[in-house]
């Protein structure tokens, strides 16, 4: 018996402006949240070569103000 192992793909892909490599079948791409969030946006490369939905896990960064008193 003789097989034959072809590596599978999913394409590059953008999804609602995040960005996805080029991903090997099986495996868990991550994309960068939008600007002034934290965190990853993942999504799973079937072995069909097609894209789950992505998954978020982006929180909101809190910008802190720090006041600085000048004390005469």
């Amino acid at each position: 018996v003789l097989f034959l192992l072809i590596d599978s793909f999913c394409t590059s892909d953008t999804y609602d402006n995040i960005y996805f490599n080029v991903t090997r079948a099986g495996s868990l791409a991550t994309g960068k949240c939008f600007d002034g969030f934290e965190g990853n946006v993942t999504r799973f490369c079937f072995l069909n070569e097609t894209w789950s939905t992505p998954t978020s896990e982006c929180t909101g960064k809190v910008k802190k103000k720090i006041n600085e008193f000048k004390i005469n």
